[in-house]
């Protein structure tokens, strides 16, 4: 059960993937590395909010985050800044 549920999460994070490259390129004929690019970035801003201890953001509490905040703060706030 644990393989299975594992491969569905792997299989849904490659299909993600896959749509960020192929949807832009129909109608286009270029591919947009830039789905991967800014998911990347949007990861390192979770990961510097929720787990490192060191980050140097201005107007934001030094420390862990609590999980949720980050993830509301990078979904809600950081993505569509960088989206727009």
């Amino acid at each position: 059960m644990e393989i299975l549920i594992s491969g569905l999460i792997t299989g849904a994070v490659y299909a993600i993937a896959a749509s960020g490259l192929v949807v832009p390129y129909s109608p286009s004929g270029v591919f947009n590395f830039a789905h991967g690019a800014l998911g990347m970035f949007c990861t390192y801003v979770y990961w510097d909010l929720r787990v490192n201890t060191d980050h140097r953001w201005p107007l934001l509490p030094e420390g862990n985050w609590p999980t949720l905040l980050a993830l509301a703060a990078v979904l809600l706030v950081i993505a569509p800044l960088l989206g727009a």
